[in-house]
């Protein structure tokens, strides 16, 4: 995958905590901010899938129980 350079601006207490991560995991400024920006849109397209769901009429809600049964997770 190819990749391109740009540029943008952050107020310094955002960029000083950025700095800071990197620190603390030895990795650069690019490649925190490209996965942010990967997790942002990942659960951008979770809420819009809910989002869809919860207004089609042929989706019918389930309860929490039902939920978790399915999920096969404890009550």
């Amino acid at each position: 995958m190819s990749s391109k350079t740009i540029s943008m601006t952050l107020d310094e207490k955002l960029l000083a905590e950025l700095d800071e991560l990197c620190q603390e995991t030895e990795r650069k400024r690019s490649s925190l901010i490209a996965n942010a920006i990967r997790a942002y849109f990942e659960e951008l397209s979770d809420m819009r899938e809910a989002y869809k769901r919860f207004h089609d009429p042929k989706e019918k809600p389930i309860s929490e129980s039902e939920l978790k049964a399915r999920l096969d997770l404890p009550d």
